[in-house]
Parts: C-alpha cells; structure tokens; sequence
C-alpha cells in the first residue's frame, strides 16, 4: 500500500513523506517539526506504549557486528535482514533511549519520515505476498 501511495499520491511539490501506522493514535502535536529539525532525509522517533517502556516498532534497530556469516543470511527474509527480536545482537531504540540519535540499521514504518526526494529517486518499501506485518 505505502508503495502504492508513493508512485500515486507523490508529486513534485512534495518536500516529506510522514508515514504513521493506524494504531499509532497518540504523539505530541510538534512532532513533524521536531523530525524534520533532525536534519536527517530519514528520521524513525522511538514510539512507545507507555512513557518510559519499550519501543512499539521493533523493526527500527541496530545490530552489535553482524557478521555476515550463514547465521546473518538465515536472517536475511524476502532481501531484508530482520534479525529476530530476542536476537542478542539487536538493539531496539528502547535499549538506546540514552543517547539523543542513534544511526539504526533497520527502520520500521510506526512512524518514519523520509524526504520525498528519496522515494522520487527510488526509495520504496521491501513488499512481501506472504505477510502482512513485517514485525519479526
């Protein structure tokens, strides 16, 4: 759908894209100008269930020296790397709420802002037939 959205709804007046899952309901109302004064073209927030709990999207993460051995590659579903969520080597933003940015290897889409010029150029969403969440 979100593909979809970004070859249809797009054009060249747009600056960003702010993609929100649905059951995402509840966020300060200045949280677009707070992502975009990140400076970054991809900026993922860590959303949470409840102040100080563990982050909603555990498809934004980083992983400790993945080695790209066989184990990476069982790892690797549909040409993503998705580590498992009990993986010993990934870190959730919840694990990193210490540090004011962290630069992930794996973004989710709870809410993801991404300059529109990255999904003019190319950038897309990883598509899957058979699955509908990508939640590990």
């Amino acid at each position: 759908m979100r593909n979809h959205l970004i070859a249809k709804g797009l054009d060249e007046s747009d600056d960003w894209a702010l993609w929100i899952d649905i059951d995402v309901w509840k966020f300060t109302p200045d949280i677009l100008r707070k992502l975009i004064s990140s400076g970054e073209r991809i900026v993922a927030p860590n959303c949470v269930l409840a102040p100080g709990g563990d982050t909603f999207d555990l498809n934004t993460f980083v992983t400790i020296r993945p080695k790209r051995d066989y184990r990476y590659y069982r790892n690797v579903i549909g040409g993503v790397y998705q580590p498992p969520a009990n993986f010993r080597g990934r870190l959730a933003l919840s694990d990193l709420r210490h540090l004011d940015r962290v630069e992930v290897h794996g973004v989710g889409g709870t809410m993801l802002l991404v300059d529109a010029a990255l999904h003019r150029a190319g950038l897309l969403f990883p598509e899957s037939r058979t699955r509908i969440s990508s939640r590990p």
